[in-house]
Formats: C-alpha cells, sequence, structure tokens
C-alpha cells in the first residue's frame, strides 16, 4: 500500500499540491525582478520537486507525494489559483497527517515546504551591490549585522548575508508566515508551539 492511498482524493490533492502551491507563493510575492526572477523562481521550484521525488534518503513519504506532485503537472496551472489560503491549507495538511502518518513523516513533510519555498526566494538575487547607492548598501548591512545580533542573543542560528541579500522583504514576510503555519522557525527547525 502506497503511503498516499491512506488518504481520501482530496486530501491527497492538498498534499501533494503543497510543495508547488508553497514555492509559487513565494515567487508571486514579489514583482522585482520581473520575468527574468518569476522564470528563474519557477525553474527552481520544478527542479527541487525533481529533486525531492528522486530522493528516497530524506523520506520515502516525501519521494512518493513529490512523484505525485510532479505526475500532475498538468494541475500546477489551477493549483496556482487563490495562493493566500496556502498558510491554512498548511494547517489543514498538518492536521490531515496527524491522523495517519508519524511524527518522522510529518515533519519531513513540514521540512520539504519550507525548504522548497526557501530556496525558490533564493533563486534570483533581488540586491544587486553594483547597482545600488551607497546609503541602501549600509542600511542592507546595519540590517544583516542587526539580525546576528538577534540571533546570538537569542541562541539562534545566524543567518547569512546570501539570504539576506536574495531575498526581498515580501518574500521573506511570505517565509515568515509559512514558517509560522508549517510551526518551524525559519531554518525549518520544529517550534514549540501552545495550542
Amino acid at each position: 500500500m502506497s503511503y498516499l492511498d491512506k488518504f481520501t482524493t482530496d486530501q491527497r490533492e492538498l498534499l501533494t499540491s503543497l510543495p508547488y502551491r508553497a514555492g509559487l507563493w513565494v515567487s508571486e510575492s514579489d514583482e522585482s525582478g520581473g520575468d527574468e526572477s518569476q522564470e528563474a523562481e519557477l525553474k527552481t521550484l520544478e527542479n527541487l520537486i525533481i529533486g525531492y521525488s528522486e530522493d528516497f534518503l530524506k523520506s520515502e513519504f516525501i519521494e512518493e507525494l513529490m512523484k505525485e506532485t510532479l505526475s500532475n503537472k498538468n494541475l500546477w496551472e489551477e493549483w496556482s489559483r487563490n495562493l493566500d489560503t496556502v498558510p491554512q491549507q498548511c494547517h489543514q495538511a498538518i492536521v490531515i497527517l496527524e491522523e495517519r502518518m508519524d511524527s518522522k513523516d510529518i515533519l519531513s513533510f513540514r521540512q520539504a515546504l519550507m525548504e522548497i519555498a526557501t530556496a525558490v526566494a533564493m533563486a534570483y538575487r533581488e540586491f544587486n551591490e553594483e547597482e545600488q547607492p551607497l546609503p541602501e548598501k549600509y542600511i542592507m548591512y546595519a540590517k544583516h549585522y542587526w539580525h546576528c545580533f538577534m540571533a546570538r542573543l537569542k541562541q539562534e542560528q545566524l543567518p547569512s548575508l546570501e539570504a539576506l541579500l536574495n531575498i526581498s522583504g515580501a518574500e521573506h514576510q511570505i517565509l515568515l508566515k509559512l514558517s509560522q503555519a508549517l510551526q518551524l522557525d525559519m531554518e525549518g527547525n520544529p517550534r514549540n508551539v501552545v495550542s
């Protein structure tokens, strides 16, 4: 019996659509970079889904799920609608998974969605140092040092400058909303959530 056979048709579609929808939600959140950035982000999204569909080492469940996501590529245009519902769908998916899957596979699902969304956000460099005026460069580096300072205070992983330069403010806000919906921190680590 396959992992996905445990779910109803609607549940299965929800679960298999979310990897694509989460990545697309991030990509659609930011208009900067125009068609060039959109193209790079969509290619990254597809490549990530392909990569996960071939990687059984993370989780056999995730491998099967991503294969189904990829085999339903003809539905991707339909799945691209109502992206603002992605956080609620993530909550719904976690509840569905908790009824039928073990905690390891649920965590793998949550982390895979976060990894896909983050990689899509980083696919196109949003901040070009050569083209930015000096004051904007100072602001960007000051932000980075502030984030590092706060991470040290909270004893969290230090943010990379590369992530800051590649991820726009709009994408960062979407990633934050997604991480909250998935009950993860921005690096994909489980968060203690009080219900």
